[in-house]
């Protein structure tokens, strides 16, 4: 709105402006960054391109597909590529194989926002499973592992390993 107020113009023709716009392809540094974020350019997700270290965007992707990323960063010199040496991500798998196949001497770094969610969310899953007794967490722990299994045939399996009287105590059961 305020390039619109300043030029005398209405906010969609100071919008339109943008799509006329060029700038240059940034040079890449050591270390980059790239991110999903929900963006306003008619798609569901854009790309930010980084520099963490000077904290400064080198570029606004329009999208997040896995093609037109790798055609982005395999416009660049492969020498210029080659030059990166640390790629900041969330844990993408997406990001990940992209990163590895435009920039082979870069080694992958996941951001410390996603590390610590992650660890938060296992440290829930350990809260939660410690508050349940040891027949609910032996179903937990089972059905994560015995996929092919029906959560009715994991109850009849753990109900008869921990049926009244297979332990000398209520409070001591293998889990």
């Amino acid at each position: 709105t305020y390039i619109a107020k300043k030029n005398n113009v209405g906010i969609g023709v100071a919008t339109r402006m943008f799509d006329y716009v060029r700038h240059s392809k940034p040079k890449l540094r050591s270390v980059i960054a790239i991110d999903e974020f929900k963006g306003n350019a008619g798609r569901k997700y854009q790309c930010i391109l980084t520099d963490p270290i000077k904290r400064e965007v080198l570029d606004i992707l329009p999208n997040k597909k896995s093609t037109d990323l790798k055609l982005y960063f395999m416009s660049f010199p492969r020498e210029e590529r080659a030059k990166v040496k640390y790629i900041v991500m969330d844990m993408s798998t997406q990001f990940a194989e992209i990163a590895t196949f435009c920039f082979p001497n870069a080694e992958i770094v996941v951001d410390k926002f996603h590390v610590s969610r992650h660890i938060t969310w296992a440290l829930d899953d350990i809260r939660k499973m410690s508050e349940m007794s040891y027949i609910e967490r032996a179903k937990e722990v089972l059905s994560l592992y015995l996929t092919d299994f029906s959560a009715e045939e994991i109850d009849s399996c753990v109900n008869g390993a921990y049926a009244e009287g297979k332990f000398d105590s209520s409070k001591v059961a293998p889990v």
